[in-house]
């Protein structure tokens, strides 16, 4: 007994020795791959998955060598190793991948010079080319083949290299167009380029309704406002038909505006309101000194204060409208057109019911005279009484023509620190006259002409004026005077020229070119030669200058200014 246990557990041992040496070893497999090109097997390669000889890229014409794939039409994984390590195990390890071609580039040359470019033996999207008034119906070629249906599709497979395309439009056809009026359309809010007839049209308003925030849609009509179409049978389309959107707001909606008057806006503010039906009237809030509310205006419609009114589900503006709750007074120049030569300003009168006095009248006209005011045709003479209740009065100025003429002389205001003397104002009648004698006088500046209205006139000239009053401003001109240089004594020798220059005008001393022997130059004094004690008082106030000093002069006309040199003796 114990030598046959003895024998079984020598079987055992030796069975398990030989399994745990199997499941040490390392199992190799080996893989065959068929290489298909458009259903024959052109290679058949091994290989144990650590490496594999791949054969050379097919070629095929008109097609680009895209990769093997392990289905047909590049279908599936591309193959490479790993994706043969991935590949479910089979008993003979044997695997097909396929050749995958697609379709080199095509040019496509648009009518415009546009090249598009689809790819040859596939399908294909040109876009279409629409015009306002034709109906577009494909592309084709310049040797009439059509390559597009009117959406830019592909009517077959790219079968060509290169083509050369027009579009090609249908004739005859009409343009519809749906308008929202406001609202939003789904596709568009307008839609054209369609060429529909009747029952087109029917079929478009049944699948597409506008949407408007607060609105209800009624239905289409042929004019902004027209009444509502049960449907377009009936109609002849014209060559371009619109449709309008019709709408009714979902309530009542009344906004309001302060209006307007003499150039007045009313102070304060009124929102809009809704009601879901109204058959009142509305207040108004608005508020305008010196003026009464009256009623609202609502396009074409009054409604006056406090007055009942209805109205239908809709918006509308109600404009406030006002008169007067006092007496205003306005006074106007003149009720021509032409108001050259008026100036002046008058204040308006607003008060209440009862007696006024009218004004002198503030304004000017050249060559008229005020005679009276006129009221709606009426004569009222300046300081005479009226009686006026409450409204609205504008008073306008007549006047008569004048014979006479008045003359103010004047100077330049930035003249009028140089020129003295005053000159009286000349009155004359109307006419050729003589211009008075100059009555101003400048001392360093001398008269040139009168200036008035952008003419220029001579001293007493003779000129022909019309009635008017005028204003007559003297011009200047600076006056031209010498400065010469002395050597301050009989001893020195050499000169310095004379400097020729007017009123204004600033020089620079010059360079003393005398030679006093012994003595050395200091300075410029005008008028005379100072003592030695005086110098720094003269330079001070410069009466006495350095050479090379820029200064300026205001001499009379003709006159002579002089400067002595100073010396020191050396």
């Amino acid at each position: 007994m114990n030598k046959f246990r003895i024998a079984l557990l020598c079987i055992f041992l030796f069975t398990l020795t030989v399994c745990l040496t199997a499941c040490g070893q390392q199992i190799e497999l080996d893989y065959n791959i068929d290489f298909n090109v458009d259903g024959k097997i052109v290679h058949t390669v091994g290989t144990d998955g650590t490496k594999i000889k791949m054969p050379a890229n097919p070629s095929k014409e008109n097609y680009t060598f895209e990769g093997w794939y392990w289905k047909e039409n590049g279908k599936g994984d591309r193959f490479t190793l790993n994706s043969l390590l991935d590949q479910p195990l089979s008993e003979s390890n044997h695997y097909t991948v396929y050749a995958y071609f697609k379709g080199v580039d095509v040019p496509v040359t648009l009518d415009d010079g546009t090249v598009v470019t689809i790819t040859y033996d596939a399908n294909y999207y040109i876009k279409p080319k629409f015009t306002e008034n034709e109906r577009f119906d494909g592309w084709q070629t310049l040797d009439g083949r059509m390559l597009t249906d009117a959406s830019g599709n592909s009517v077959g497979k790219c079968d060509f290299l290169s083509a050369t395309v027009k579009p090609m439009y249908r004739e005859g056809r009409k343009t519809v167009i749906f308008d929202a009026n406001g609202g939003s359309f789904n596709p568009a809010e307008k839609i054209t380029n369609y060429c529909w007839d009747v029952g087109d049209v029917n079929r478009y308003i049944d699948l597409n309704t506008p949407q408007k925030t607060d609105y209800i849609f009624l239905g289409w009509t042929t004019t902004v406002g027209g009444e509502v179409l049960e449907s377009a049978d009936g109609l002849t389309l014209s060559d371009e038909m619109t449709f309008y959107a019709k709408w009714m707001y979902k309530c009542v909606k009344i906004t309001f505006e302060p209006g307007e008057i003499d150039g007045l806006i009313p102070a304060g503010e009124m929102p809009d309101r809704e009601y879901s039906s109204f058959d009142d009237y509305v207040n108004c809030d608005y508020v305008l000194e010196n003026y009464e509310f009256i009623g609202w205006q609502c396009g074409n419609k009054f409604f006056a204060a406090r007055e009942n009114h209805k109205l239908e589900n809709a918006e509308y503006t109600f404009v406030a409208c006002w008169k007067p709750a006092k007496v205003m007074i306005s006074f106007v120049p003149t009720s021509e057109t032409k108001t050259e030569g008026i100036s002046g300003e008058m204040n308006k009168i607003v008060g209440n019911e009862g007696s006024y006095l009218l004004p002198s009248c503030g304004f000017s006209r050249s060559g008229y005279t005020f005679e009276y005011w006129s009221l709606n045709g009426e004569r009222y003479n300046a300081g005479q009484s009226v009686e006026l209740k409450n409204g609205k009065y504008e008073f306008v100025a007549i006047w008569k023509e004048r014979t006479t003429l008045n003359i103010r002389f004047v100077v330049d205001s930035s003249m009028e620190d140089y020129i003295d003397g005053e000159m009286q104002q000349f009155n004359a009648e109307a006419g050729t006259i003589t211009l008075p004698e100059l009555g101003f006088v400048g001392v360093v500046y001398k008269f040139d002409c009168w200036e008035c209205n952008g003419q220029e006139y001579a001293d007493k000239a003779t000129i022909d004026l019309p009635a008017g009053d005028y204003v007559f401003t003297a011009k200047w001109l600076p006056c031209n005077f010498t400065i010469k240089f002395y050597p301050g004594t009989a001893h020195a020798t050499g000169s310095v020229a004379d400097i020729e220059t007017f009123t204004g005008n600033p020089i620079t001393l010059p360079k003393c070119t005398f030679v006093f022997e012994g003595y050395e130059f200091v300075g410029w004094c005008w008028n005379y030669m100072p003592d030695e004690s005086e110098w720094e008082s003269l330079f001070a106030s410069g009466q006495m200058c350095k050479e090379g000093k820029r200064l300026a002069w205001n001499g009379s006309e003709g006159s002579v200014i002089e400067y002595f040199a100073v010396w020191k003796k050396i």
